[in-house]
Formats: C-alpha cells, sequence, structure tokens
C-alpha cells in the first residue's frame, strides 16, 4: 500500500488534534495535585510538595482512568499529543502502522517504523516522511529552522539549540511518567492557544500561572511577550478589581486566542477541561491570597 493515502489520513487526524485542544499541561496539573493527596492549596503554597508526594514509581504503576484521561483530553503536551493520534490512526487500520514513541531530552514524537510517518507537536506543517537514512527534513528553506531525519534506528531533532538524538523507544506509559514528571517539577499551569491554516501551524496567546510569584501572566504573543500580570493580593484586590481581571481574561482569550481559541478553552467534558482547572487555581489563589488586580500591562 502507498504512504500517501496514510499520510493525508494522519493529517487530517493530526490537523484535527491541533485544533481541537490547546498546548496546555492544565489537565496534567489537576492529575497531579488528585494523585498527591494534598489540597489545590496545599500545592499552591509549596508546589514542590508534588515532587516527593508524586514519585516516578507511583506514576509508572497507575492504569487508572485518570491517569489515561492525562493524554486522551484535548488539552495536553506534546506527549498526548502523539499517543492520541497514534491511537486514533491504529484504530482506522492497525496492521498498516507500527508507531514507537521516543524522548528527545523533554520533547516527544512518534515514528512509524512501517511508513516513516512523523507524528510532533512541533511540526509547523503537520506530519512528516521520514525515511531510514534519508536526509534531514526541513520545514521551511532557512537554516535556522528545526529539522528531522532517522538514520541507523535514532529519531533525531535538531534546532539552533543543539541536537537531540534518542535511540530508544518509550511504552505509553512511561511517556506519559515522563511529562508528568516534567510538569511535577516545574508546576507552572499553562494554556498556549493554537491553529491550523493554509497548511501551516500558529501559535497565539498563552496563559500561565507562576504560584511563587502570585500571579496569572496573560501573554499576548510568544514572539513580542508583551503581557498581562494579575497579581492576586490580599492589600491591593478587591470584588472590583476581580471583575476587571477576569473580564481581563475573558477579552484575553476572544482577542488572542486565534480562531480557535474560545473552543479549545472550553472543549471537552465538563470539569476536565482547561478551563475548570484555571478556575479550580484562581478560587483557591484568592483564598489563599486575597482578590486579584491587574499589576502590569504591556502594549
Amino acid at each position: 500500500m502507498s504512504v500517501e493515502p496514510l499520510r493525508q489520513k494522519a493529517q487530517e487526524i493530526w490537523t484535527a488534534n491541533f485544533t481541537d485542544g490547546p498546548y496546555s499541561n492544565l489537565i496534567q496539573a489537576d492529575y497531579l495535585i488528585s494523585k498527591s493527596s494534598h489540597t489545590y492549596s496545599d500545592i499552591l503554597k509549596a508546589p514542590k510538595t508534588l515532587t516527593t508526594a508524586v514519585p516516578n514509581a507511583a506514576l509508572q504503576d497507575d492504569n487508572s482512568i485518570a491517569f489515561k484521561r492525562t493524554w486522551a483530553t484535548a488539552a495536553g503536551r506534546c506527549t498526548a499529543f502523539c499517543i492520541r493520534i497514534v491511537r486514533r490512526l491504529q484504530e482506522y487500520d492497525s496492521p498498516a502502522f507500527d508507531f514507537k514513541f521516543y524522548d528527545l531530552r523533554g520533547h516527544r514524537v512518534a515514528r512509524c517504523m512501517k511508513t516513516g510517518i512523523l507524528i510532533d507537536s512541533s511540526s509547523a506543517v503537520g506530519v512528516l516522511v521520514l525515511k531510514d537514512g534519508a536526509d534531514w527534513v526541513r520545514l521551511e528553506e532557512e537554516e535556522s529552522n528545526p529539522k528531522w531525519k532517522w538514520d541507523g534506528g535514532e529519531s533525531k531533532f535538531k534546532t539552533e539549540r543543539g541536537l537531540k538524538v534518542s535511540a530508544e523507544p518509550l511504552t505509553v506509559q512511561q511517556c506519559m511518567t515522563q511529562c508528568l514528571s516534567e510538569v511535577r517539577d516545574r508546576f507552572e499551569p499553562l494554556c498556549l492557544f493554537r491553529s491550523f491554516s493554509n497548511n501551516h501551524a500558529h501559535f497565539h496567546g498563552m496563559l500561565k500561572w507562576v504560584p511563587a510569584k502570585h500571579h496569572l501572566v496573560l501573554i499576548q504573543d510568544l514572539a513580542t511577550k508583551k503581557t498581562t500580570t494579575i497579581t492576586f493580593d490580599r492589600a491591593k484586590g478587591t470584588t472590583s478589581t476581580e471583575k476587571a481581571c477576569k473580564d481581563a481574561v475573558t477579552h484575553f482569550i476572544s482577542q488572542y486566542g486565534g480562531p480557535e481559541g474560545e473552543k479549545q478553552w472550553k472543549f471537552g467534558q465538563v470539569d476536565h477541561r482547561a478551563v475548570d482547572v484555571h478556575e479550580k487555581i484562581w478560587e483557591t489563589a484568592k483564598a489563599l491570597w486575597g482578590f486579584p488586580y491587574i499589576s502590569q500591562q504591556q502594549f
């Protein structure tokens, strides 16, 4: 069977997954807090508690529905993105595919051993086909752009920051354990909105919680880094400033979330959406530190 029909199907599923949900660790953050047996309040006060409360061994042995939700939900990171697409392709035509997962030092990808199809959420054009021993595949002509290669049984990914190589395939459980450990060890829940049009991926605004500073940061654009900072502060915040902050978040998603932002924010099952976890953090932050106010705006 020709690879092209399979590549087209993979592209269709890649695009649907890319636009359905944002790049986000909010669902993973919620899982980790629940797994830790601590409260949201405990973790916002001392995020490092998660590292000892949820060791890797506890993640590796977890077969619960809650663990599955960390990759099955549309809002996820690179690992969840790959797993969802691979599962869909296996449902479509299992004999045609043989995907292996690889960790490239903090970034997970999946490659099909039969077709060479590569699933990578950081690709600007969707799926790629990496034949064994072929030349580097670059998305655009500029030398600085990321490029991929499969050579001698190794998955290779090269950017301006260096070369990432992985030869040892991982199981889904191992992939998600690695992903969750990264979220756990740097606990800053975030949501980056994205879209796909004209055969190209686009990234838009990002909301990012910084518990150590009692901040919620609204980043309009990853390139310019223009931000609005919301600070939870008992001395300066009021019910009126909280309303202004909530309005600012709503406006931010509408204005800087891209064409899919409002959908991605609320996509999925109620109580397991990006917005639901965000609201839990908001209410906890308010109880801990006081009402929020807009402490900084850059235009």
